[in-house]
């Protein structure tokens, strides 16, 4: 599993994938810790409106079934662990595929100032650590770009975010989502808060590896069920409302230096 970090709760990467089942919707995934990213076994996933509780196992895996479609409240608890709690989409006959990272409670030191990083921290990155404590997405923070500085940005997405391909589209590199059930559908690009490629057809393409990767202080991806609210339906697919509830099939956002 890609190294993740977090400082206060969790990171949880959602996928929506088809389901077997008839009506019924379902939720499966893994729980991981933070630091670590070990495995966790017996967190307990809680869904509201479901009669039934489950716990990962060994290798930190879950799976919750008969889950009726609609907005649904998810709780992920472990002792020693900060839980989440959050809503989640769940769509007629789907599977929403979530690893949810549990950061784990640290135990202040005294003497130390914890606050102190706060005002050395980047302005433009203010936006990314909110949305990063809030729960829903994946998260690359600048140490990883600086180790791979010199490296194709596009190679470093795919090497830390799964659920993502690389195509050409007019000599041009473009992010692709391998999980919407299309051969060629674009990730929405945002960078530095301004979306500079949505995924509209007839839309310049954005060469994602134009951006230097030792530039780069955070990156964010989300897919369609994800995306944050004011990025939602600013893609071409999203305005035709093949995906009303987002970018047409999901979304990174950069902050560059």
């Amino acid at each position: 599993m890609k190294a993740r970090t977090l400082r206060i709760l969790v990171l949880a990467l959602v996928v929506v994938t088809g389901s077997r089942a008839t009506g019924q919707s379902a939720l499966v995934g893994t729980v991981v810790s933070d630091p670590g990213e070990n495995r966790l076994a017996q967190a307990e996933v809680i869904v509201a409106g479901v009669d039934r509780t489950i716990r990962s196992d060994s290798l930190g895996a879950f799976k919750l079934t008969g889950i009726s479609p609609g907005m649904h409240r998810v709780t992920v608890r472990l002792a020693g662990y900060q839980p989440w709690t959050g809503t989640l989409q769940f769509r007629d006959a789907q599977t929403v595929e979530v690893d949810f990272v549990l950061q784990a409670i640290a135990t202040p030191l005294p003497g130390v100032d914890v606050n102190a990083h706060a005002t050395t921290r980047n302005p433009r990155l203010i936006e990314f650590e909110e949305r990063r404590r809030s729960g829903v997405g994946k998260f690359i923070s600048a140490e990883v770009f600086e180790k791979n500085n010199g490296r194709n940005l596009s190679s470093v997405i795919l090497a830390q975010v799964s659920g993502v391909k690389l195509t050409e589209m007019s000599g041009e590199k473009i992010l692709n989502s391998t999980r919407d059930g299309q051969s060629a559908c674009p990730v929405q690009v945002v960078l530095n808060g301004m979306a500079v490629f949505t995924g509209a057809p007839t839309e310049e393409p954005f060469n994602i590896d134009g951006i230097l990767t030792g530039n780069v202080l955070g990156l964010e991806y989300y897919t369609v069920a994800a995306t944050p609210t004011r990025y939602l339906g600013t893609g071409g697919i999203a305005a035709r409302g093949n995906h009303p509830q987002g970018a047409p099939c999901g979304t990174v956002i950069i902050w560059t230096k």
